[in-house]
């Protein structure tokens, strides 16, 4: 009896813990896995799924499937796929992330894109006419914005993330700061989206079709343009703090640095049909003239602080 349990049980797990061929073939694809059917002839192949199985992920480093690193570090993505980094990107000179073909999701895993130099290049760019999905890191520099002259010290990119052409794209929860110019720049004609990202000492914030759940603070000239702005904190020395077709449940002030410009704390751009939701604008302490709390057709349970208040 003792004797057929247990040819019994060993029928049964040698069946369910059978491994199979474990060595790869030299014809094997890595990220494709196995080649041939795994009947257990032929050369010997792997019959676990990859990590490209498991997960079909690219990882931003040299040698990989359609990447290429420069000396620099300088980082270019030419296939379509989904891409994500595995380490801090700082260089010297030139642009971090350059997408030549889409399109493109990046995951940028927690790490930041830097340069040492000044005021050159841009963090994650596209060349493509494609489009691209940016997230979960930093591009963020050491440049810092002067509140008196709103000039940046310090290293910079010109901008931060440029993917302007695409009319589809989507960057969140990405911090951006010490940018010579524009944080982040989409298309906002497009269907493009720019949720859940900070930025800070730019000399421009965020500009989008859609821009939820974002703070752009220390920003020199407009923090936030888009045509629907919500939930999203904005601060300005000189600009419009938040400009939009509709703003909902937002908070913008503008300092009014410079007494020469025209500044707003909310500020809709098509006054035909503009409106300001529980919101709340601020101007600065000159409380200029030439300057508005909230300039909207319509405003409903909005607050404006400030001197000159226009609704």
């Amino acid at each position: 009896m003792k004797t057929k349990f247990a040819l019994i049980f060993s029928l049964l797990t040698g069946a369910a813990l059978a491994q199979g061929p474990l060595q790869p073939s030299a014809t094997a694809d890595p990220t494709q896995g196995p080649v041939a059917p795994l009947s257990g002839s032929g050369a010997p192949q792997p019959t676990m799924r990859t990590l490209f199985q498991a997960e079909p992920r690219i990882p931003l480093v040299a040698g990989s499937p359609g990447v290429t690193v420069s000396a620099g570090g300088n980082i270019a993505i030419n296939l379509p796929g989904s891409y994500y980094l595995t380490a801090n990107v700082t260089l010297t000179a030139g642009d971090g992330i350059a997408i030549n073909s889409g399109p493109v999701s990046i995951d940028l895993n927690g790490f930041n894109i830097s340069t040492s130099a000044a005021a050159t290049g841009t963090g994650i760019i596209s060349n493509s006419s494609t489009s691209a999905t940016i997230c979960n890191g930093s591009v963020s520099c050491s440049g810092i914005i002067d509140s008196n002259t709103g000039a940046i010290s310090g290293a910079s990119f010109q901008t931060g993330i440029k993917i302007y052409s695409p009319y589809q794209s989507t960057i969140s929860k990405v911090n951006i700061s010490g940018i010579a110019d524009r944080a982040i720049l989409l298309d906002k004609n497009g269907s493009t989206v720019i949720d859940s990202c900070s930025a800070r000492d730019c000399v421009f914030g965020f500009e989008a079709a859609t821009i939820t759940n974002c703070t752009a603070t220390a920003i020199k000239s407009n923090a936030i343009v888009g045509v629907l702005v919500t939930n999203c904190l904005a601060k300005s020395y000189i600009g419009d703090a938040i400009s939009g077709q509709i703003v909902t449940n937002c908070m913008g002030q503008t300092m009014n640095a410079y007494v020469n410009r025209t500044a707003t704390g909310i500020r809709t751009d098509s006054f035909d049909a503009g409106l300001v939701t529980n919101s709340r604008g601020v101007t600065g302490a000159l409380g200029l003239s030439n300057s508005n709390s909230i300039l909207a057709t319509t405003a409903v349970g909005c607050t404006a602080v400030g001197q000159s208040q226009v609704t």
